[in-house]
């Protein structure tokens, strides 16, 4: 069994990701499988996301997931894997007092950053083709950055912002640097991404 502190420190491999000037890889995992498959094959980070919760439990992507199904995922992988886990809790139930619940669980059981995204609750999965996602109210979404990063504590985890998609579906996205935010649709908002460590930004499919 892996303990916490034999986890490695992810603000510390994105240091020396950064130094090196090389990709930190995470791998989406949703299993004690998969973990220790990601452990096998020399990923970095695991990643787990409420779309591949919901898969796994075969439930819809709309925000169906509460706290505790996030949080009995991460127990899972951090028991089997010595690696940081990246959570990617969608919109976070949709308010600040919801967020800082997600926070404040995901925490204590072991993720190791936490990744918000700015979609309007309920949130519509973006590979869906038939609907549109709406963005959540800018208030709304600074308000959450800052209740997750409250409880996630001084020196806790790094709380990432994920900028969805409202106009096309997002096949694949990176992480980039806060100085890059003036190229996402709602960069003119600076309260929201001073709430947030970093900005995940979706690019749009151009080739396959």
């Amino acid at each position: 069994m892996i303990t916490p502190t034999g986890i490695a420190s992810l603000p510390a491999q994105l240091t020396a990701a950064q130094a090196a000037r090389r990709p930190l890889r995470a791998i989406g995992a949703a299993s004690a499988v998969a973990a220790r498959i990601a452990v096998e094959s020399g990923f970095d980070a695991l990643w787990v996301s409420g779309l591949e919760i919901s898969t796994v439990l075969g439930l819809p992507d709309e925000n169906v997931l509460r706290p505790r199904g996030f949080a009995d995922t991460v127990c899972a992988l951090t028991r089997t894997a010595a690696l940081p886990v990246i959570v990617d809790g969608d919109n976070a139930g949709g308010t600040a007092a919801t967020a800082r619940r997600f926070a404040g669980d995901l925490v204590r059981t072991g993720a190791a950053a936490l990744c918000l995204e700015d979609s309007a609750y309920p949130k519509v999965n973006s590979c869906v083709l038939h609907r549109s996602q709406v963005l959540a109210p800018t208030r709304t979404v600074t308000d959450q950055l800052k209740a997750m990063r409250d409880a996630a504590g001084a020196d806790g985890v790094a709380v990432r912002r994920r900028t969805a998609s409202s106009t096309s579906p997002a096949r694949h996205r990176a992480w980039q640097p806060l100085s890059c935010l003036d190229a996402s649709p709602r960069a003119e908002t600076r309260s929201a991404s001073d709430a947030s460590h970093a900005a995940f930004l979706p690019e749009r499919l151009t080739s396959v």
